[in-house]
């Protein structure tokens, strides 16, 4: 597993990215907390510099999940807080139920019940089409691929195209692997009430109506949850308004630290 650490601070703030992303997909969170925290970010399994295991099976939340906490342990943090976003959140849930007694907060970015893809079946089809350009044609076809719909977001052209180029570079294993065990059953939402953790739920005004739904639906069961939404943001508001973004979870974090 690839990880950074930045900042000199014996309170540590962890982050979590989403499905096909990395380390940089927290650019601005980064920068700005390192003054604060030690800022801890990894590229999970099949992402960025990790390795991709050829199993598919291998990528789900919970193996993701544990092996974070066994780079907490190996790095011998015992306290603190975590941020995940999107697939990201669906993995902080598990840690916060699986670890409570070491984490000092939760924050849930543009996260859902668990990680599992929208009931839509316009965008369902769309996906399976995905999967299927992955495996016969390969990563760099589904970087060319026509999006669902043109993005209309705030994150820039130039971060965007980084996006692409990182996906094209990507393991059709890892895509496949996590796509397929997104589907899979694996209990923790079933469990998600039993997280007692001060958390933050944060996600976009505008994002799909399926994730704005599970937010609301989060910030619900969870006992000690708050709701933040960002108006104008859709499903990447850590890049779309990160001056807003930073300075939400800023204050979040100051009342738990």
């Amino acid at each position: 597993m690839y990880y950074e650490m930045q900042g000199n601070s014996n309170e540590y703030l962890v982050l979590v990215h989403g499905y096909t992303g990395d380390i940089s997909d927290w650019y601005h969170q980064i920068n700005y907390f390192k003054n604060k925290y030690s800022v801890l970010a990894m590229d999970l399994r099949g992402h960025g510099l990790s390795e991709s295991p050829r199993n598919r099976s291998m990528y789900t939340r919970i193996a993701m999940g544990e092996d974070i906490i066994s780079l907490l342990k190996y790095l011998n943090i015992n306290r603190f807080h975590i941020a995940g976003h999107s697939m990201g959140g669906g993995i902080t849930q598990y840690i916060g139920l699986r670890i409570p007694e070491k984490i000092q907060s939760i924050t849930l970015a543009s996260s859902s019940l668990g990680i599992q893809a929208e009931e839509d079946a316009k965008i369902l089809s769309w996906i399976e089409n995905r999967l299927h350009i992955a495996e016969i044609h390969g990563m760099e076809a589904v970087a060319n691929q026509d999006p669902i719909e043109p993005n209309t977001s705030m994150v820039p052209v130039e971060r965007l195209q980084e996006e692409l180029i990182r996906l094209s570079k990507m393991s059709v294993d890892s895509f496949i692997g996590i796509s397929e065990n997104f589907k899979i059953e694996d209990g923790i939402d079933k469990e998600i009430e039993n997280i007692k953790s001060p958390t933050l739920i944060l996600c976009g005004e505008l994002d799909s109506e399926t994730m704005l739904k599970n937010s609301i639906n989060l910030s619900q069961l969870i006992t000690n949850a708050t709701l933040s939404v960002i108006p104008e943001a859709q499903h990447s508001p850590q890049w779309e308004f990160p001056g807003l973004f930073n300075e939400i979870l800023d204050s979040f974090l100051a009342d738990h630290r």
